[in-house]
């Protein structure tokens, strides 16, 4: 019997479920069955159960899964005339909430001693602005270290590294930028970052056994990360 099966009620249930009551609402409206105008003010309702869903489904997409159900939340008060405002008047809250991911990372960095020391052996840091940028870490005790793309990429080579300690972790933040990380084939990824609008893709080959692990948290806004081999 298998157990690595997706789960029975996932995302492409719910979306499938959405997709036929709205195509049954839509037919009976227009065949003069149903009035469904006032049923359009509650439509933030889906960005609210995605959000939610998402949120539950994983540690890593808490952030982005609570962003959407907030403003789906947010929507739904506009629509049901609770709070009349404009949705773009809280356009920088974008800004804040960039700015929080970037200093939080860097005060969890800021913690660990070796961090501080500037071990650059066993760290890497990669930033790219309207650019590229390429680094390369051979370490056998390698801990993690950051990459910031911003209209930019960064490409992380790992291949020939080993993680100290059995585990390491790489901060990334990622707007409409991309960040490649590539891995030895005997490391596990675990995906703890948070995507709005943007995707977060695991395509390594998981070995069968491993004692080493690579945790990658951070945020991605409209942009992409990719761990690979």
């Amino acid at each position: 019997m298998r157990t690595d099966a997706a789960p029975r009620f996932g995302p492409r249930f719910v979306l499938g479920l959405f997709a036929i009551a709205l195509g049954v609402l839509w037919t009976l409206d227009n065949m003069r069955f149903l009035d469904i105008d006032g049923i359009w003010r509650w439509w933030p309702v889906i960005l609210i159960v995605i959000g939610t869903q998402r949120a539950l489904q994983s540690q890593g997409g808490r952030l982005g899964g609570g962003v959407i159900a907030g403003i789906g939340f947010v929507l739904l008060l506009d629509q049901l005339d609770v709070w009349d405002f404009d949705i773009w008047e809280l356009w920088p809250l974008v800004l804040v909430l960039i700015g929080g991911s970037m200093v939080w990372g860097a005060l969890t960095r800021g913690r660990d001693p070796q961090w501080r020391a500037g071990a650059s052996d066993t760290w890497v840091q990669a930033v790219a602005i309207l650019g590229g940028s390429n680094r390369k870490s051979n370490s056998q005790e390698f801990r993690g270290g950051e990459a910031t793309a911003v209209l930019g990429g960064c490409d992380i080579d790992l291949t020939h590294a080993s993680v100290g300690g059995g585990e390491a972790v790489i901060d990334v933040f990622a707007f409409w930028g991309g960040i490649d990380i590539k891995v030895p084939e005997d490391w596990t990824v675990i995906l703890e970052a948070s995507a709005i609008l943007a995707g977060i893709e695991d395509k390594t080959r998981r070995p069968p056994t491993a004692t080493k692990r690579l945790v990658v948290k951070g945020l991605a806004i409209m942009g992409g990360v990719d761990i690979k081999n």
